[in-house]
């Protein structure tokens, strides 16, 4: 019983490794994540999707983060800066609208990547 038991727990463990590797988030990858058409059109669709909260139009700039997962859709995000309250999530909101890009990969295997932009109101 107590072998069966054991075997148990270790292929529980294993399996939970393999599940964590799996959902680990990379900073730094051989191949980074790539918009379709390239940066240049990325910021070409954010200039095109992002509106000013609601009464504001005041100028500034937001650093946003997220994770380009393995299907290279975006999700996460999170605002790491905020000139003003509210300018954070219109930016999010345009960013939740981006085709998917073409995922990060690591040793070949495509991999979650983090990732952080500035998005400027002006």
């Amino acid at each position: 019983m107590f072998v069966f038991v054991f075997t148990a727990v270790l292929c529980m463990s294993e399996s939970l490794k393999a599940q964590q590797a799996n959902d680990k988030v990379y900073n730094s990858v051989d191949k980074f994540p790539e918009y379709p058409g390239g940066m240049d059109q990325f910021f070409k669709f954010l200039g095109q999707h992002m509106h000013y909260p609601p009464g504001k139009k005041e100028h500034g700039r937001v650093l946003i983060q997220f994770i380009i997962e393995k299907d290279g859709t975006m999700s996460n995000f999170t605002i790491k800066h905020e000139f003003k309250e509210g300018y954070g999530q219109a930016a999010i909101d345009a960013l939740s609208q981006c085709p998917k890009w073409t995922p990060g990969t690591k040793n070949g295997t495509p991999v979650r990547t983090a990732f952080t932009v500035p998005v400027q109101f002006s």
